[in-house]
């Protein structure tokens, strides 16, 4: 006889997978302590699209029912082609940061991130 009842993971990766987003945000932080001209970009990105790795599969059950340029992996490939097509330095560092900020944002609206409820906004 087959068993048909829902099976439910007895791992809940959740803690886990906001670590690992803390982590990548450190060493995303670190890529920019030296001079600007400095920087590892490459590595940068790189992090950043570890994050994106990690908020993907939310960016998903988020993305459902918008407009194709709404969505959070159209707004990841449009910043990932300003990164690359920057011209300067300059130019490439603030785009990095736009993706980071994007997927800050990402991270809060799927409840990952440091975003506080109403109740423990109150004084007490």
């Amino acid at each position: 006889m087959e068993d048909n009842t829902p099976k439910k993971s007895e791992f809940n990766d959740a803690n886990y997978q906001i670590i690992r987003l803390h982590v990548f945000s450190m060493q995303y932080a670190q890529c920019f302590i030296c001079d600007v001209t400095e920087v590892n970009y490459n590595r940068a990105q790189w992090i950043l699209d570890q994050i994106w790795v990690e908020l993907y599969s939310d960016s998903l059950d988020e993305d459902k029912g918008k407009e194709t340029q709404d969505t959070f992996s159209h707004k990841i490939r449009v910043l990932d082609y300003k990164i690359h097509s920057s011209k300067t330095v300059t130019e490439r560092y603030y785009n990095l940061q736009e993706k980071r900020m994007l997927l800050k944002h990402l991270q809060e609206v799927v409840c990952k991130g440091s975003k506080k409820s109403k109740r423990s906004r109150k004084v007490m």
